[in-house]
């Protein structure tokens, strides 16, 4: 007969336990790093923000401050008032300062605030370093 005793209930419960943390924890690094891989997070969340609220004032037919966000070397180059993204700092970045509305001087995109979501993601974006494949 099998005899189940306190201390081997708890062994069995911490090794379900450490299984199920170390299963989860899995499970998450892989969502994360499909989530944020660079050409795919680019072309499902950067670049449908960049044709939605910044083409339109600073695209191809139009680039007020001399910017233009509708290529890579567009925004490398930056605009009248310098580069807008430092790849890898978002603090450092004068297009996550505007997107973040802070400074009443620079609120972009100017009628209206993007989402935290979008926020977000502009920011995580640049944190990977800005990759951008076109």
């Amino acid at each position: 007969m099998l005899r189940v005793t306190v201390p081997s209930v708890f062994r069995l419960c911490s090794i379900c336990g450490w299984l199920i943390l170390l299963l989860s924890l899995c499970g998450s690094a892989r969502v994360t790093a499909a989530t944020t891989d660079s050409p795919a997070f680019f072309e499902s969340k950067i670049r449908p923000l960049f044709i939605e609220h910044c083409q339109k004032c600073h695209g191809e037919k139009k680039q007020e401050s001399g910017l233009r966000l509708d290529t890579k070397a567009g925004w490398q180059k930056g605009g009248e008032h310098g580069p807008v993204i430092v790849p890898g700092d978002p603090e450092k970045s004068r297009l996550i300062q505007a997107v973040r509305r802070k400074d009443k001087s620079l609120q972009m995109p100017p009628k209206s605030a993007l989402g935290a979501e979008d926020v977000a993601a502009l920011e995580q974006w640049v944190k990977l370093g800005a990759p951008d494949p076109r």
